[in-house]
């Protein structure tokens, strides 16, 4: 009997609030990555004015190493809005504008 109301209960609860329509809509997140292809100075990485990485490492190749690579600056930026970067490294300046759609895509800071 006290099992057959647990369930009776259980199930009302599900049918109730289980399927609710979320009132916040979903955003989807892409990663943007910045990465150096030879060995130079640490670069600080400015997003928007407020979000701040460091490219420590250097990758000796063409094409950009995996998405979070050691060494690259990653971030978290909603798919699809475009974003502003400068980065220096005290002598040298890169900046511009990405705008992410899908997945992971890389800024190559080149000196």
């Amino acid at each position: 009997m006290k099992k057959n109301l647990f369930l009776t209960g259980l199930v009302i609860c599900v049918l109730m609030f289980g399927c609710q329509k979320s009132s916040t809509p979903s955003t989807n997140t892409v990663t943007q990555m910045f990465w150096l292809s030879q060995s130079g100075n640490q670069i600080s990485v400015t997003v928007d004015g407020t979000i701040t990485g460091v490219v420590s490492g250097y990758y000796a190749q063409t094409t950009a190493p995996a998405c979070g690579s050691a060494g690259c600056f990653s971030l978290s930026v909603v798919s699809g809005t475009t974003h502003s970067f400068t980065a220096t490294d005290g002598v040298h300046t890169w900046s511009g504008t990405f705008n992410d759609t899908a997945g992971c895509s890389a800024t190559l800071l080149k000196y």
